[in-house]
């Protein structure tokens, strides 16, 4: 997975409402710190190469946001809507997306890491070489999505997670933690997982009852 190309020390510190001035509504080369931008909408905005931390956008409205080189440290994303957005190169490091709406998006080479995606709708989207790790994505929807290449889930909370028509061949989910998740018999076929996983899937696909 390829890392964000960004050099954050030689950015200028700037206020993430200067997009808004630039006519393209681009934001290059910033680096913004502990601000408010609670229910903004933006349409089609571009931002490249720029640092994201403890900022709020909360409740706010990005359609086909372009997202690329960037990296977003403690930063909310609450009930956002970020549909058929593009983010490539891109890390979010101990954000919050709870119920965040990300349906028609593109992933290409990005990392989740630590971050709560409970409630978010995951749904519709191509992800390429992308890594969830010790995410919480819980009663989240991750369905009829195209993988490719490495798709990455690493001790992650996916209890009643449904991955409705998405293939998960190749897809290791044996260090995650679940109780139930919503997966298709004919989609699971290489799907790596644990003894524990594959009993549970078994009794939720089967009816089966495995004894310990």
């Amino acid at each position: 997975m390829q890392k964000p190309k960004i050099v954050i020390d030689n950015l200028p510190e700037e206020s993430f409402f200067e997009i808004y001035k630039d006519e393209d509504r681009m934001l290059i080369n910033h680096q913004i710190r502990n601000q408010n931008a609670e229910k903004q909408f933006l349409e089609r905005g571009i931002i490249e190469q720029s640092y994201f931390e403890h900022v709020k956008f909360n409740q706010s409205d990005f359609y086909r946001l372009e997202l690329t080189d960037s990296i977003f440290v403690g930063c909310d994303f609450s009930n956002c809507k970020m549909e058929e957005a593009v983010f490539y190169r891109c890390e979010f490091r101990n954000c919050k997306m709870l119920g965040i709406n990300l349906n028609g998006a593109i992933f290409n080479n990005v990392l989740l890491d630590g971050t709560n995606m409970q409630l978010a709708a995951l749904n519709q989207m191509k992800v390429k070489d992308t890594m969830f790790n010790a995410c919480n994505l819980k009663d989240s929807s991750f369905a009829e999505n195209k993988l490719q290449g490495a798709v990455q889930f690493e001790h992650c909370e996916i209890d009643q997670m449904s991955f409705y028509d998405t293939s998960l061949k190749h897809v290791n989910l044996s260090t995650c933690f679940f109780e139930k998740i919503d997966v298709e018999e004919r989609l699971i076929r290489g799907m790596q997982v644990n003894a524990t996983q594959a009993a549970q899937i078994a009794q939720y696909l089967l009816g089966l009852r495995v004894e310990y």
